[in-house]
């Protein structure tokens, strides 16, 4: 009877500690795989399945990676986010408290010292993004397969 209980309580601890469907890491982490150019969203999870969405991405949609020679590129959806390069601190590190230590880019154009040149960047850095909704995110590279796209990892500061 023991060992019955003992199996019983294994599968149902196993079974309750899996979260295969939100990719979450640790607790609040969530990490994800997007194809190169698709636009994801952070508060729904989602990616834009739009015909135009690479060109002209809704206003819900928050971080999108290109890929040239180098390498893949973050870029936020200019008009509707705006993102914050973190160089000196890490992922795990960041929290809200850490918002007003950055300058968020409006565009990729900012003439803001941090945002120069965005697009010669390699991913070295933690993005923060502020999303149309007025959420906080940490972001993170975390691999990146010309076929497969690139997998990042993100949190909600709060």
């Amino acid at each position: 009877m023991k060992i019955l209980s003992l199996l019983f309580i294994l599968v149902l601890f196993t079974s309750c500690s899996k979260d295969d469907d939100n990719n979450m890491e640790d607790e609040g982490v969530f990490s994800t795989t997007v194809q190169f150019k698709d636009y994801f969203d952070f508060e729904t999870e989602t990616i834009c399945q739009e015909p135009d969405c690479e060109e002209n991405p809704d206003p819900s949609f928050d971080v999108t990676f290109v890929f040239n020679n180098s390498g893949s590129f973050m870029y936020w959806n200019e008009g509707f986010a705006t993102m914050a390069f973190v160089y000196n601190k890490s992922f795990s590190d960041l929290s809200f408290q850490n918002i007003q230590d950055y300058h968020f880019c409006q565009q990729y154009d900012d003439p803001h010292g941090s945002c120069v040149d965005v697009s010669s960047l390699p991913i070295s850095f933690v993005a923060l993004f502020k999303t149309n909704e007025g959420n906080y995110y940490a972001v993170q590279h975390i691999s990146e397969d010309r076929d497969k796209g690139v997998t990042f990892r993100y949190k909600l500061l709060e």
